[in-house]
């Protein structure tokens, strides 16, 4: 690889753990919204059942959940392990104790 594109990748890996910031952030927001939802809200949401794609596929909703957050931390173990051998092959110590 040129230099060029060796900087892109560590570029690209420190974007994408800036965005896995940013995710983490709006979802402690969202956590806060949904924590503080009252009754009214809640039959809002029971109302919006057959409008949103969130509640689509009643059938498999709950299969593909799981399959899509499974798919997620798989993501970012993986992006983790990127990220530590770009590290290690910097030559970087480890000072982790």
């Amino acid at each position: 690889m040129e230099t060029k594109e060796i900087n892109q990748l560590l570029d690209d890996i420190q974007g994408a753990k800036t965005e896995i910031q940013k995710l983490g952030r709006t979802v402690f927001r969202l956590s806060s919204l949904v924590a503080e939802l009252r009754e009214s809200d809640k039959m809002a949401i029971r109302s919006s059942l057959d409008k949103h794609p969130l509640f689509e596929n009643e059938q498999v909703i709950f299969t593909k959940i799981d399959e899509f957050y499974k798919a997620g931390v798989g993501y970012v173990e993986l992006l983790r392990d990127l990220n530590v051998q770009v590290v290690n092959l910097s030559g970087k110590p480890n000072l982790k104790v």
